[in-house]
């Protein structure tokens, strides 16, 4: 295995290895040089590619290890700042959950008075 991500990266392209070849919603092929490296770890990424066709986005975590190349992805409506901004919040708890759960249930308006605050 190589060092550098990248370099491992572009060999497994190279190889004909698409870690996503297809936007899930609009079925587009996926043009592999469009997807941004946000972070990389070791032999991890996190990556962000967006349909050119109906402007959906993935993010997807590519790991190297024995298997070889393996990638878990989602669907988002974050742009690529979202997810660099986002990527070291902090995680929600279960017990703030069940607070907006709590606010939603006892208040149908919450989430447009919760839209309305700012920090």
């Amino acid at each position: 295995m190589l060092n550098n991500f990248h370099d491992n990266l572009d060999k497994e392209f190279n190889d004909n290895i698409k870690f996503v070849s297809r936007c899930p919603l609009c079925n587009a092929e996926y043009q592999s040089d469009r997807a941004e490296i946000i972070e990389e770890k070791g032999g991890e990424a996190l990556i962000y590619v967006e349909c050119l066709k109906c402007k959906s986005s993935i993010v997807a975590t590519v790991m190297f290890g024995g298997a070889g190349l393996v990638a878990l992805g989602l669907v988002t409506d974050l742009d690529k700042n979202d997810v660099e901004k986002f990527k070291e919040a902090l995680p929600i708890s279960s017990d703030e959950m069940l607070e907006v759960y709590k606010a939603l249930k006892k208040d149908d308006r919450f989430v447009q008075k919760a839209a309305k605050f700012k920090k």
